[in-house]
């Protein structure tokens, strides 16, 4: 609930004079008036960050539960707010049904022999066990389609009944099971228990049939003016996220996870703009990486201490705001300049993505193509026609963007104000390097460097020796046909 202490403009003032008359409101309440009755063009959370401004400048006064925002602002304008409320994560009763895009969390599990190693506690802070009604909640506030991504223990002799029971709660609730993808921690090994280990379980849960998040290849290759999606997640999920924990000495919280995952997750799980909540915020981890790729965000802390912890992490976020790095999306959702399904090369008259050359010029041992994610033997140069080594087959992907680069130094230009690039949904399948890996060589590393190293390479080398015989052949037909012309000039005037 929200008090009145002063006005201020926009809708912070379209607020205090509507419940002017009335000591509080609530923000369901604010949400009504400015998107149903006034119908202004704002979403939710940002009608949230000017009512949290508000508080923060005294134009009204909290008088509910522990509330914190930081909002950051990209380059285009658009903001992205990340909500931290100190109250307890299994009370879902705050949101409505159908109001959340996504649930990423990951809860404080009674499991206590598994949180002990000799004389040492893993976990200091408060503990349950998930109940039926948990996970009846959290499908309540999903949206339908939506993902909710748990973290759970590698399974052991204690816990593997309790992780088969958290399942069934969710299917019980109406959550399908999507699919299990290991946390790697690197090369971190944990010598406690039975065995050795280093990895935590996320498993990934949707309400109803996965919303279409995956770009459709095959229907984006015939119909590349519209973008297509099919059911699932945006990508095909990894057999494992890679990801070095943090150090001991850096983290703020026990159980505290990497920036790096939670982006990784989230990209997968939802779009820019998007909301994502985490009810048992920890470290506030989620709302940092929420932040970072532009997604809306709620984290709930129970135990004031940690909340204030997250509060000061979120405080070191809006002094950082202004030193954001630049990052282009080269993926088939972002630029498409930049993706090698839609950057297109012409050979010998012919015009085909960069990616379609690289693919038909894989071939197997009996001379087909090998098609994509399929071992091959060699390359059939498509400059030149020629068989020639696998092992050229990096050279050649490099080699054509190369070509792309030259042909259009627009494309190049654009990129140079990018301090990195990324593709969120690229499958690199045989390749040990990637359209992202090349573009950050050739704009933002030693261009000459790339460019001397393909060269020196069989593909270029044989494309130059093509080129001169060509070139020779050219001449020797032209000097022919001229020669025959002169002849007949002659013939003529002796006639």
């Amino acid at each position: 609930m929200i008090r009145h202490m002063e006005k201020q403009k926009g809708i912070q003032t379209t607020l205090f004079d509507y419940f002017k008359d009335t000591e509080y409101f609530t923000i369901q309440e604010a949400n009504e008036l400015v998107l149903e009755h006034q119908k202004r063009d704002v979403n939710a959370p940002s009608i949230r960050a000017r009512i949290y401004e508000g508080i923060d400048k005294g134009l009204f006064e909290r008088v509910g539960k522990g509330l914190y925002t930081v909002t950051r602002k990209d380059d285009a304008g658009h903001e992205n707010t990340c909500l931290l409320i100190n109250g307890d994560g299994r009370d879902l009763s705050i949101f409505e049904d159908n109001s959340l895009d996504a649930i990423i969390t990951d809860h404080p599990y009674q499991l206590n022999s598994s949180l002990k190693g000799g004389n040492r506690n893993f976990a200091d802070y408060g503990l349950f066990k998930y109940t039926e009604k948990d996970f009846f909640e959290k499908q309540r506030v999903l949206k339908h389609g939506c993902f909710l991504v748990e973290f759970l223990p590698e399974e052991n002799g204690e816990n593997y009944q309790y992780l088969y029971q958290v399942k069934e709660y969710a299917r019980k609730a109406g959550l399908d099971y999507y699919a299990k993808v290991a946390w790697k921690k690197g090369d971190f090994v944990a010598n406690t228990g039975r065995k050795s280990k280093n990895t935590e379980d996320v498993c990934f849960f949707t309400k109803g049939k996965a919303r279409n998040l995956r770009p459709d290849a095959k229907k984006n290759k015939a119909n590349p003016e519209t973008e297509h999606y099919m059911s699932g997640a945006a990508g095909m999920l990894p057999t494992a996220f890679d990801v070095d924990p943090l150090a001991k000495k850096d983290k703020i919280h026990q159980a505290e996870k990497p920036v790096k995952l939670l982006e990784q997750i989230l990209k997968f799980v939802t779009q820019e703009g998007e909301l994502v909540l985490d009810q048992f915020a920890g470290s506030g981890v989620l709302g940092e990486a929420a932040l970072n790729t532009h997604r809306d965000s709620i984290l709930i802390e129970k135990d004031e201490k940690t909340y204030e912890n997250i509060k000061r992490r979120l405080d070191k976020d809006k002094t950082a705001a202004t030193s954001i790095r630049k990052v282009l999306d080269c993926s088939i959702r972002g630029d498409r300049r930049y993706c090698a399904l839609f950057a297109k090369v012409m050979i010998h008259g012919k015009e085909k993505s960069i990616e379609e050359w690289y693919q038909d010029a894989k071939r197997t041992t009996d001379g087909k193509k090998a098609g994509k994610d399929k071992p091959f033997s060699y390359i059939i140069d498509p400059y030149t026609g020629n068989a020639l080594p696998a092992s050229d087959a990096e050279d050649l992907y490099c080699g054509l963007w190369i070509a792309y680069f030259n042909k259009h130094p627009e494309v190049v230009q654009y990129a140079e104000q990018f301090d990195d690039f990324a593709d969120n949904y690229k499958n690199a399948d045989d390749r040990e390097i990637s359209n992202v890996d090349v573009i950050q060589a050739y704009i933002k590393g030693n261009r000459g460097a790339l460019v001397s190293d393909v060269k020196t390479g069989h593909w270029y080398t044989n494309l130059l020796r093509s080129k001169k015989e060509r070139s020779v052949r050219s001449v020797a037909d032209y000097a022919r046909e001229f020669g025959k012309l002169s002849a007949k000039k002659n013939m003529e005037r002796e006639n």
